[in-house]
């Protein structure tokens, strides 16, 4: 009698807990990791977040654990490709690798990423509008994040910095050195050293 006491407790205990879980928390959206309600969209056959209205590309079904491509449904496991920070579908039409054999290769996913290698050593990466990074095997470099963060370096040692409006520094071929501050501007000669301080009202 105790031991079916005990059963009932325990079945009772686990049916609460389980009822407490949100019914349709199953799935989990890839491209943030948070747990969505999906619903299918009737006419576009693809797979809805309920909450924000949008397509979801992959998810994972919690339960059997499988990675599903929400335009299709289809069961992709093995044929995720990560990107950065990002995963996506190696069979998605948005998303193209080529290789070469002299060592060129290019990744591409649709406007969201774009990576260019050559075998010469020039390399070119685009993520977004925001961010972008190339550079070539003479050393030149150019980096840039937004509006707010831009890095150029050429191949003889110069480089300039940018920080918003804000921010600014230049370092010339012969080491002359520019800096802005805020109201602040510095220049340091490359070969004496002097420096020279500025200070707008």
């Amino acid at each position: 009698m105790k031991a079916l006491t005990w059963i009932l407790a325990i079945a009772a205990g686990t049916t609460i807990w389980t009822a407490c879980e949100p019914a349709n928390a199953k799935y989990i959206d890839l491209a943030t990791g948070q747990e969505v309600v999906l619903e299918r969209d009737e006419e576009k056959g693809e797979m809805i977040n309920v909450t924000t209205g949008e397509p979801v590309k992959l998810y994972v079904n919690s339960k059997s654990k499988d990675t599903i491509y929400g335009p299709s449904g289809k069961i992709v496991n093995n044929e995720i490709v990560r990107l950065d920070n990002m995963y996506v579908y190696s069979g998605d039409e948005e998303y193209k690798l080529k290789l070469e054999k002299n060592g060129d290769f290019e990744e591409k996913y649709g406007d969201e990423y774009k990576v260019k290698s050559d075998a010469d050593g020039d390399y070119k990466e685009k993520r977004g509008d925001d961010n972008k990074v190339k550079y070539n095997r003479e050393g030149s470099y150019k980096r840039k994040h937004g509006e707010d963060y831009k890095v150029k370096r050429g191949d003889n040692g110069s480089y300039k910095i940018k920080r918003g409006d804000s921010y600014k520094k230049e370092v010339e071929e012969d080491g002359d050195i520019k800096i802005k501050q805020g109201n602040v501007k510095i220049e340091i000669d490359g070969e004496t050293g002097e420096r020279k301080v500025e200070v707008d009202d």
